[in-house]
């Protein structure tokens, strides 16, 4: 699986499976267990709607129903020790069978409001510990990662930062949800400090608490900087 990951940097995995035809002269082949050490160690690698509680992930995938006249969301709480699978075979194996497999608990449910939260207490886990994750963009200056707002509040890898998020834009830390709104253009107040700095980088965080909605970016009353996806 390493080698499948140096390969492919940016790993839409459910592609590859659903493709897996074109695979068979690859030397690094995705075995069953590889895809369900995958989803419950590296969850963000699957391209799969996910989010963490303490140290356990939960899933979530989205389909229409029977009739196909709504969206049924089913949650599945992984296990907290990647299981033994036994048929290495990974033909026709997709992320919800394997989620069916070996999840501990499942739920169906509404995705509004705070709605992870709502799972984490079904599945008896701390509404409180429900971590988000999304991406950032700051500044790069002597050597640190700075808000492009203010130019002063410094993000550093691993340390959590606290600040009520308000709506209309009076607190918390703004998040891009979805790594393709990296794509569009990321717009800043025109009074923002470094605006015109011309070092950035992006960064894979964790967020949670009270959240705020905007259209593309929400602001979360805390956040704590993973690693850097890249610089440019």
């Amino acid at each position: 699986m390493e080698c499948l990951l140096r390969i492919i940097p940016t790993l839409w995995v459910e592609i590859l499976l659903r493709r897996h035809k074109s695979l068979r002269g690859a030397k690094c082949m995705l075995t069953k267990q590889g895809i369900v050490k995958l989803m419950v160690n590296n969850p963000d690698l699957t391209g799969r709607c996910f989010f963490r509680v303490g140290d356990r992930v939960i899933f979530t995938a989205s389909e229409k129903t029977v009739d196909k006249k709504r969206i049924q969301h089913t949650s599945y709480l992984m296990p907290a020790e990647v299981p033994v699978v036994s048929e290495p075979s990974r033909e026709e194996w997709y992320f919800d069978r394997v989620a069916e497999e070996i999840a501990e608990k499942k739920i169906i449910h509404t995705m509004r409001g705070h709605w992870q939260k709502k799972v984490a207490k079904a599945f008896g886990l701390d509404p409180e510990q429900v971590a988000l994750e999304g991406y950032k963009v700051v500044a790069v200056k002597d050597n640190r990662f700075l808000s492009i707002y203010d130019g002063k509040t410094e993000y550093k890898l691993g340390e959590r930062l606290d600040q009520t998020a308000k709506r209309d834009h009076q607190g918390g830390y703004y998040v891009l949800k979805d790594s393709f709104d990296l794509d569009v253009n990321i717009r800043f107040p025109t009074d923002a400090v470094l605006w015109y700095w011309p070092h950035r980088a992006i960064l894979k965080v964790q967020y949670g608490g009270k959240i705020v909605r905007y259209k593309n970016k929400v602001a979360a009353s805390w956040i704590r900087p993973l690693y850097v996806v890249r610089t440019f």
